[in-house]
């Protein structure tokens, strides 16, 4: 069952905007690039503090029947999954991504089979899609997720439809994202951060051109970049930044 909008019983919005972890009133490119909103949660500056990461990872195992699996999704969560199944004894298996979809490797098979209790842990929740990913895998070899934590869900009204898997968030926020097609004009205004969310994918020595076609992409629909630079292409250098 999905918990309800804005919730944080234990403190973990207030501890990240007390770390300055939570941004609100930025221009944020989310996960899925077409995606836009104002907010952002940085996982990674709040849980690279230790005593942050095992206070979390305490509350997720609290109710962890002990000798459970503990899936941790192949992204930055994979530490916290590791300490979430040392308090709760159980045994960590890793999920691999192929073309972007998390899957299981052949050799993890005898573990998942052993009969434990499959619970799956992951820090942020975007829109459900890593947790529906691991039920479908698991659903493949005839396998039950029994139940899936995070420490924030950050669009509780998406996966308020995910009502046939045990689902808890310590804490739960809904931070509004629009599509690039549907930006209001007052977010529009605003730059888009090229050091938090997708944004920091654009910049920098080394971008693939899909990158460069991503960024060009999101330019000729009017948006602009806080490095106030512009994407160039010419037949000797090919694409690149420049403050033109």
């Amino acid at each position: 069952m999905a918990h309800t909008l804005d919730s944080d019983e234990y403190g973990i919005i207030e501890a990240m905007q007390a770390d300055g972890s939570f941004v609100d009133g930025d221009h944020i490119v989310y996960k899925q690039y077409e995606n836009h909103g104002e907010k952002y949660l940085d996982k990674d500056a709040h849980l690279k503090q230790e005593w942050v990461a095992h206070t979390v990872a305490h509350r997720l195992a609290k109710w962890i029947p002990g000798g459970s699996i503990i899936i941790a999704p192949e992204t930055s969560s994979r530490n916290l999954g590791e300490m979430v199944s040392v308090f709760a004894e159980g045994t960590m298996v890793r999920t691999k991504k192929v073309n972007d979809i998390h899957i299981f490797e052949d050799g993890v098979l005898p573990l998942l089979r052993s009969g434990k209790r499959i619970i799956g842990i992951d820090d942020i929740s975007n829109n459900g899609r890593t947790l529906r990913e691991i039920h479908i895998a698991l659903k493949k070899y005839g396998l039950t997720l029994d139940e899936f934590r995070v420490m924030v869900d950050r669009n509780p009204r998406e996966s308020a439809g995910i009502t046939d898997l045990q689902f808890m968030a310590l804490a739960s926020i809904q931070m509004q994202q629009w599509d690039e097609s549907e930006v209001p004009d007052w977010l529009k205004a605003r730059a888009i951060s090229t050091k938090l969310g997708n944004g920091r994918r654009w910049v920098g020595e080394g971008m693939s051109e899909d990158m460069y076609l991503q960024r060009l992409h999101k330019e000729s629909l009017g948006f602009r970049f806080d490095d106030e630079k512009k994407v160039v292409h010419t037949p000797e250098r090919g694409f690149f930044l420049s403050h033109t």
